[in-house]
């Protein structure tokens, strides 16, 4: 990778462990695509691949819930 390249993504990590530190961290999710029909417009299918999961490896939505209270419960405390 050449040099600016290296600059710019350094910058990010420290803004992202800044972000984390400090907690005014905001995450958006974005999917851009050529055709709109490419996904459906509703996020349906990801509760499913989500059950499907849960299915397959007992326990994994109850680690993944805990992850987010502990996300919000950090969230909440620093505002």
């Amino acid at each position: 990778f050449d040099e600016r390249f290296c600059r710019m993504w350094e910058f990010y990590l420290i803004a992202a462990e800044l972000a984390f530190r400090y907690g005014d961290q905001m995450v958006f999710q974005m999917l851009l695509s050529k055709t709109a029909d490419t996904l459906p417009i509703r996020r349906d299918y990801m509760a499913d691949a989500e059950a499907d999961l849960e299915r397959k490896e007992p326990g994994a939505h109850d680690l993944a819930q805990a992850d987010r209270r502990d996300v919000s419960s950090v969230n909440s405390r620093g505002r």
